[in-house]
């Protein structure tokens, strides 16, 4: 494997690296943060910031993960309006509290804002079920035509034989 050093006006990763990369990229923090903000606005009638806290903290010690950084031990309001602040770039929640978020709202809209911004959907077990058997049902087919090919092949060889 050859080693490369990059210099600040390297292309990251040896890909095209240009502003509209850029610029997607740094539209993630606020795709994920609109997307916590959806999910607890329609939680929001039954579930408080103050009890989304709660709940978070309870689940994060139940799992006995920790989903502050620093030296919090445990989620405030205050942590909580910050992440979910869409021009708050600086105080991004980790991956870890937008998993117990999603777990305490019951909710994968912010994994499928991710995985939208990275151009993949997410599935359920039943859409998981659907595309299964649609590989199946296309290996299937592509396993049929090879399996003419093959026969044609032999019907043409044993022919030519006689």
């Amino acid at each position: 494997m050859k080693a490369e050093q990059l210099s600040l006006f390297s292309e990251f990763g040896g890909g095209s690296h240009n502003s509209s990369s850029a610029l997607h990229l740094g539209g993630l923090s606020s795709t994920l943060k609109a997307s916590m903000q959806r999910a607890l606005a329609s939680a929001a009638p039954h579930l408080s910031r103050a009890q989304l806290v709660d709940r978070m903290n309870e689940i994060a010690k139940y799992h006995g993960v920790k989903i502050t950084t620093g030296r919090t031990k445990l989620l405030t309001t205050n942590i909580l309006d910050k992440w979910l602040a869409p021009n708050d770039t600086d105080d991004m929640p980790p991956i870890l509290a937008v998993e117990v978020f999603m777990m305490a709202i019951g909710s994968f809209a912010p994994l499928e804002a991710f995985a939208e911004f990275n151009g993949c959907k997410v599935m359920g077990p039943d859409e998981v079920a659907f595309y299964e058997y649609g590989k199946a049902k296309f290996e299937s087919k592509e396993r049929a035509k090879e399996l003419r090919m093959l026969e044609n092949k032999l019907s043409t060889s044993k022919l030519g034989r006689r």
